[in-house]
């Protein structure tokens, strides 16, 4: 308040993320209703005291007397002038709307990762380039995808570049065509585009390292042909390209986040030492995936609590080290084994992914050859007339291909009626 600020909202003792979001919902809600902002401070304290369940650790809930925790410190009237929006405003706001990042959640939502996103956020300000390294099945295109959404919605950046190596093997000249698309207007764009690569590279580089958005680069691990990698590669002439780019990015107000599951050494007088090693869940998210995927794998109430209550869950949790990959494969399969069978193929199968070793992603791979192994055996030879296929093919034409392998010899005896049937099993 000594700085300037009319009005300061602070908490008399520490809060409940809950209690604040009920509070922030209410205050919001009646100062777009036309409230003065002390009536809609009151209102959301009001709430608080109607409603006082909140979340606590593991998904409890508790009742807690915390309406009197808000604390209001005021030196002068605030009035933030809202008004409605001018037709001209108001299309300007919706097109923008339309041209957002549309986040698409996982399979069983976005859980946790609270704390790496705080640390994530703390580490950019610290050295503006920074390496998300994680093996296979961590959830590091996942989180990155949500910090898109998040840093939109939060307005971290005015402008978010992804490149994903997993869709393609993104040139610098395809990025800095991309980049340029959307920072400058259509006749600068026009001038930019007839440029040479390393004025192009230049002129853009000035406008980042004085603006500060955030450039993504995900699965990096592809660029260099990684084992197990999508082999979306990159000539090492634009290797160094891109190196050279990113490199002078360093000290600028853009931030940059590379994701890989490899250390990334060709880039390292980028990051620097600014590595965040993503792991896995914590105790909490963990608790909150594996109800989620009991929920909709073993469904009935009763034996999900007896489930949790055996120890070799408990002993399976750690073994699965809160890996989202590894839990949403490896605990679906509670609907028909026990907790102690499931530890028994894992432990046959050599998987442990809480060991601390750099390169977990043969274990990922081995859960899921494991999940694979509880297919039926029907379904699994059918399964493997897919084998010929590196891209995709449309499920409806499975049909057609059937009728094609059935005129072969060793396919006659196959029965492809159910070859549908074997898809949808190795889906679920």
């Amino acid at each position: 308040m000594t700085a300037g600020m009319q009005m300061v909202v602070a908490m008399g003792y520490s809060v409940t993320v809950s209690a604040a979001r009920l509070m922030m919902e209410q205050v919001y809600q009646n100062l777009f209703g036309g409230k003065e902002i002390t009536e809609a401070i009151r209102l959301g304290r009001r709430e608080l005291f109607n409603n006082k369940t909140r979340k606590a650790y593991f998904n409890t809930d508790i009742d807690l007397e915390d309406w009197l925790l808000p604390v209001v410190y005021s030196n002068q009237r605030v009035n933030l002038n809202l008004r409605k929006f001018r037709n001209e405003e108001e299309e300007e706001y919706f097109e923008k709307l339309g041209n957002l990042y549309q986040y698409t959640q996982p399979e069983y939502g976005f859980i946790g990762r609270d704390l790496e996103i705080l640390k994530i956020e703390k580490a950019l300000f610290s050295h503006n380039i920074l390496l998300l390294q994680g093996m296979g099945g961590t959830g590091k295109t996942t989180l990155l995808n949500y910090l898109r959404s998040w840093w939109q919605t939060t307005n971290f950046a005015p402008e978010i570049f992804y490149f994903g190596y997993d869709e393609q093997a993104w040139t610098l000249t395809q990025i800095l065509f991309e980049i340029g698309k959307r920072v400058y207007k259509k006749f600068e764009f026009a001038n930019f585009q007839a440029m040479n690569l390393t004025a192009q590279m230049q002129k853009l580089l000035a406008k980042l390292r004085s603006e500060c958005h955030i450039l993504i680069l995900d699965n990096l691990e592809s660029v260099t042909g990684q084992a197990l990698a999508i082999q979306n590669t990159l000539a090492s002439a634009e290797q160094k390209q891109l190196q050279d780019f990113l490199t002078r990015l360093v000290g600028g107000e853009t931030r940059v986040i590379l994701g890989s599951r490899s250390d990334e050494s060709w880039l390292q007088g980028a990051f620097r030492q600014n590595i965040y090693q993503l792991r896995g869940l914590d105790a909490e998210a963990r608790t909150e995936l594996s109800n989620k995927i009991l929920e909709r794998n073993v469904g009935d109430e009763k034996k999900i609590g007896k489930i949790r209550e055996e120890e070799d869950f408990q002993k399976l949790m750690k073994v699965l080290a809160g890996y989202p990959l590894a839990m949403e494969v490896v605990l679906a399969n509670l609907k028909n084994l026990s907790s102690q069978e499931i530890l028994a193929k894992l432990a046959a199968a050599d998987i442990n992914l809480d060991t601390g070793s750099e390169d977990k992603t043969q274990s990922i791979l081995k859960c899921v050859e494991y999940s694979h192994s509880n297919l039926s055996a029907d379904a699994q030879k059918l399964l493997l007339c897919l084998a010929p296929f590196s891209g995709f093919i449309d499920r409806s034409d499975i049909p057609n291909y059937a009728k094609q392998l059935q005129k072969l010899e060793p396919f006659q005896d196959d029965e492809f009626d159910k070859f549908d049937e074997a898809i949808q099993e190795a889906i679920n």
